[in-house]
């Protein structure tokens, strides 16, 4: 049985969207996320597919630490990331990387791309040397398939495939256990999309690392998950291998999904 690296227990997430005046008591939530449970495979990728607003991304970012649950919790190999030493949290945050929808938003762009790559080396405590630092950052350039000219350059002088395969290299560079991809490429062209796709299934291939990919696209996940969580209104309303998913759809809002992808797919055709 594989390791389970990354679990969340009945995680729930509410935003307040109305105050009292003056005391400023929440009158109002607003629950994006309603008691989700999700585990994460050493090895495989889970894909978690729903429309805008369905709370993926914010399941994908409480799971990676980046947003706190209203309830719930989250274990990273079996312990609450709550509990963890200041060390145990360290490698957690060094294990659990992110890839995002907007890679230039996401970048320093006064930085150069050398600089960008190498940063995660610097802020995790990874390696001292600045020397081995660019040698790192010229191997990850090579391994996403980037020619070393481009850690001279800007984020702004680089195309959008370009970028998305240096927000990759970043998030590899440190050799992370897991990676979260929230829409990793909704941004892209149709052709861009499916080098990428491709460049992600290689690289868990040679690094063994696992995927929590976050996209609206069923289609997408399909091709990329080992299994699938579909999202509607913050809850989880159908889960289990892409087969078992997309073949023999339980629920209503799964079939709308397929039937949108279809409808897209056709439409780029014509």
């Amino acid at each position: 049985m594989a390791e389970i690296l990354l679990q969340g227990q009945e995680l729930v997430k509410q935003f307040p969207v109305q105050k009292a005046p003056f005391t400023g008591r929440v009158l109002k939530n607003f629950t994006a996320v309603d008691g989700v449970s999700l585990e994460l495979y050493r090895g495989e990728t889970l894909g978690i597919v729903g429309e805008s607003g369905s709370g993926k991304s914010t399941t994908g970012e409480i799971l990676g630490g980046l947003q706190q649950p209203t309830g719930g919790r989250v274990l990273y190999k079996g312990k609450d990331i709550r509990t963890l030493s200041r060390q145990e949290y360290r490698d957690f945050r060094r294990n659990v990387q992110y890839v995002f929808q907007d890679p230039k938003g996401s970048m320093n762009a006064s930085g150069r791309i050398e600089n960008i790559l190498a940063e995660p080396l610097l802020t995790l405590q990874i390696e001292p040397d600045a020397q081995k630092r660019t040698e790192r950052a010229r191997e990850m350039c090579s391994l996403v398939g980037l020619e070393e000219s481009v850690l001279r350059k800007f984020p702004g002088e680089l195309s959008g495939g370009q970028c998305q395969r240096v927000a990759i290299a970043r998030a590899l560079i440190s050799e992370p256990e897991i990676v979260v991809c929230d829409e990793a490429v909704s941004a892209l062209d149709v052709s861009v999309q499916a080098q990428i796709l491709n460049l992600l299934n290689d690289l868990q291939k040679r690094l063994q690392v696992s995927y929590l990919f976050i996209s609206h696209d069923i289609s997408v996940v399909n091709y990329m998950a080992d299994r699938i969580a579909v999202m509607l209104h913050g809850k989880i309303i159908e889960q289990g291998s892409p087969e078992a998913v997309l073949q023999n759809p339980r629920n209503a809002y799964t079939r709308q999904l397929l039937d949108c992808s279809f409808a897209n797919k056709a439409n780029r055709r014509l």
